[in-house]
């Protein structure tokens, strides 16, 4: 009958050693041109020696010859004596790297010190040697050991020898022992044995690394076998079957330098290379969804910002090496800090700023806020915060509170709090408008008492506010200018907001002097009630109101084609779906509304129904041609569906003088990497993202702020911590702008020690 060992072909051997090679070794291709260079099933018979093996020449012996035979397809080695080893030895059979393989039986349990098998994975001259030991020690245990002959024939233990786990003698198991050299100064050098008739272990019993003198170099093959000087079980029988050894292929190493002009970059790979081959293949992803190849390439981008430039390089044997950069093409959008809260004491929560709403002409730019947010009761803020700069936001000289608007302001106002504060530009008269509602405690409850507008002409000095409407509660304003010279209404600024004291009822009024009059307020056909109005003015002077209705569940638009001097009731744009932030923080999801060169409006907001289970939201939008009718939700892929990633308080931007399946979108919002996030864990990020083909493609994300922010950062209020339910992107030129909070903490703060800032960003 056929030996007890598992026959395996040279070819199934050579494969299954190559498959085999695990940890941290990149694993050569099966092919005919690597192949191993030395292979024995020991198919043929030799008596008082091995003969030549089926790949790797003829084996040399180290001992008498009569104690060893092929024969029946296995080889076996007598040990006869204690205390001296006999060895088989391939010496023409040479590599820089190997992985061997080998089965092997014992005929005898071990006694004294046990029983030795060693498989020689690297022997570069005599006593020069990297080995893989095998010990059947008498207590019935299996050890495996890296040891070498360092330059004399005393064997020494690399680290320490270990039991493997599981694993026992037994005369009739056949083990399986792998032992793999690799590198040079240092090599590694790792051995695993185990039943042959059950699965290799992924791990090895051993690694060590070492860079012994002598053997940092390409070596030959070998076994040798041994007792203990105190065994006393001699003669001993070693038997031999499917012995490979392949050489193990380096990866190659990916290297590439880019340069970048504008939005055109050049990558050049030419330092990649390989340590034992050469390479062959070169593909580039340059982390806005193209692709390349070729040892240099080029490529343009459609938008600026940040890309993550992926080079995978593949050698001649088929491994691969990969690396990846972080490549800044065009305008890489940054943070430079606008303003802070100047108010103190009172109550308020300081440093805060939340809320922002930005406005440009030429290149001044003004930006109002909420400063020292209260966390109590009907919350609002301390003040109505400004800040201009006039250099295209390079730098914020200018900043304070508005004068009147509030107790906080110098001159004082009449009102405690206030909140609602919204920036526009009437460029027909030369005026910065800026809109807020103020608030008043009577002792019992608080109330939104009047909604007032602040004008100036530099953005820099404001006059004292104007009162637009009081007694009817008004919240949730929002000012807006024609400003488009074909409009039968330029020059015209509306003012709409909701009433408190009427249900919610929307409420519209319009100036015709740069804010300085305004007419009386009205309502829609129907006095219909809702809430968050956005509104937007198309080219032809069409004005069109984008709000919530339903517990700001529905998005709803409605509009005037007369200047304002009538409204038209509501029409449905979509049913909101969302997922309710976690951590406490406060969830509100108003849209955010722009409009084209041509007239489409677009409105956005924060969604979860793309999502399975509803488990965290999208930023989604709308569109219509005359904001009467409405297209269908459309999801804009910031990640896959798939993802945790959590988006919120989103607001849309289009570029001036874009229109149609050209119009240039750019979304601002927040997110969290994690929609199930804690207070502990959660952490937020200002993003951006853009399109130039109306929403059929966009850029990958932008992140802004360069640390996340912690929710216990952020200010406390009535519904939760808070960064902003709302603001908006502005453009100077077609440059698209921001003006968002971002919260720091300072080293050695508390939780409470609020630094939430304003900043600028070009995007």
């Amino acid at each position: 009958m056929r030996s007890p060992f598992r026959r395996l072909s040279a070819v199934a051997l050579v494969v299954a050693s190559i498959v085999a090679a695990v940890g941290a070794l990149a694993a050569p291709a099966a092919s005919a041109a690597q192949g191993a260079y030395a292979v024995d099933t020991f198919s043929r018979t030799v008596a008082n020696g091995w003969g030549t093996a089926d790949t790797g020449g003829a084996w040399s012996l180290s001992g008498t010859a009569a104690n060893f035979h092929v024969a029946s397809g296995v080889a076996t080695m007598n040990q006869p004596t204690v205390g001296v080893g006999q060895s088989a030895r391939l010496l023409s059979a040479t590599s820089a790297t190997t992985n061997a393989l080998v089965d092997l039986k014992v005929s005898k349990a071990g006694t004294g010190s046990g029983n030795y098998v060693r498989v020689i994975g690297r022997r570069v001259s005599t006593n020069n040697e990297y080995r893989g030991r095998v010990r059947f020690a008498a207590n019935g245990a299996v050890y495996a050991a890296v040891t070498k002959l360092p330059g004399t024939s005393t064997e020494a233990v690399v680290g320490t020898e270990v039991a493997v786990a599981g694993l026992t003698y037994n005369a009739a198991t056949t083990y399986r022992v792998r032992v793999v050299v690799t590198g040079a100064n240092p090599s590694t050098i790792q051995v695993k044995v185990w039943n042959a008739t059950q699965a290799e272990p992924a791990a090895f019993a051993v690694t060590r690394t070492d860079s012994q003198s002598g053997l940092q170099a390409a070596g030959s093959l070998g076994i040798q076998t041994a007792l203990s000087a105190t065994s006393t079980n001699a003669p001993v029988l070693f038997t031999f079957d499917n012995l490979s050894a392949s050489p193990i292929n380096a990866s190659p190493v990916a290297v590439f330098t880019p340069s970048c002009t504008q939005l055109t970059c050049s990558f050049d790979a030419s330092a990649s290379h390989d340590p034992d081959g050469t390479v062959v293949g070169y593909s580039w992803s340059f982390g806005d969804g193209a692709n390349g190849a070729g040892v240099t390439a080029n490529h343009l981008y459609s938008y600026g910002g940040s890309y993550t430039v992926t080079l995978t390089v593949t050698d001649n044997l088929g491994a691969t090496g990969t690396t990846t950069q972080q490549v800044a093409a065009g305008t890489v959008p940054s943070l430079t800090f606008a303003a802070s809260d100047p108010t103190v004491g009172g109550g308020a929560e300081h440093e805060t700023v939340v809320e922002p709403t930005t406005a440009t002409f030429g290149t001044t730019i003004v930006s109002t806020y909420q400063v020292g947010r209260f966390a109590g009761q009907t919350s609002g803020s301390q003040g109505v915060g400004f800040a201009t700069s006039t250099d295209g936001g390079v730098t914020w000289p200018y900043q304070g509170v508005l004068p009147g608007t509030s107790q906080a302001s110098s001159p004082a106002g009449p009102w405690q709090r206030t909140v609602n504060m919204i920036v526009t530009h009437d460029d027909a008269h030369g005026e910065w408008i800026i809109t807020s509602h103020g608030l008043l405690f009577d002792g019992v409850h608080w109330s939104y008492d009047a909604v007032t507008v602040s004008r100036s002409t530099d953005g820099i000095n404001w006059n004292l506010p104007v009162l637009v409407g009081q007694g009817d509660e008004p919240d949730k304003g929002w000012v807006t200018c024609d400003n488009s010279v074909t409009s039968p209404h330029y020059g015209r600024c509306y003012l709409l907001y909701t009433s408190q004291a009427l249900n919610r009822e929307f409420k519209a009024t319009y100036s015709d002097d740069g804010g300085l009059t305004w007419s009386s307020p009205i309502g829609t056909a129907s006095q219909a009630l809702g809430y968050d109005v956005n509104p937007v003015v198309r080219p032809d002077g069409t004005v069109v109101v984008l709000a919530t209705q339903n517990l700001l569940n529905t998005v709803v638009a409605f509009g005037s084609i007369d200047g304002g001097l009538s409204w038209s009731d509501p029409v449905v744009v979509a049913t909101e779906q969302r997922h309710t932030l976690v951590a406490g923080l406060r969830t509100r999801s108003k849209p955010s509304a722009a409009v084209d060169a041509a007239g489409n409006v677009y409105v956005s907001w924060y969604d979860c129904r793309f999502r399975v289970g509803c488990t965290s939201n999208d930023i989604v939008y709308s569109t219509s041609s005359d904001g009467v009718t409405w297209g269908p939700v459309q999801r804009i892929p910031l990640d896959p569906v798939s993802s945790t990633i959590e988006h919120f308080v989103a607001a849309i931007g289009i570029t001036p003088g874009t229109s149609g399946a050209t119009a240039q979108l750019t979304v601002v919002f927040y997110e969290m990497p994690n929609a199930a996030c804690t207070v502990a864990t959660c952490a937020i990020s200002a993003a951006t993202a853009m399109s130039n083909d109306a929403g059929a493609t966009w850029s990958p994300v932008t992140v802004l702020n360069s640390t996340p922010m912690n929710v216990g950062w952020l200010p406390m209020t009535t519904l939760g911590h808070m960064l902003a339910d709302y603001y908006n992107v502005a453009y100077v030129g077609t440059t698209p702008v921001a003006t968002i909070p971002i919260a720091n903490k300072l080293a050695g703060s508390t939780a409470d020690d609020y630094r939430q800032h304003l900043y600028f960003a070009t995007l």
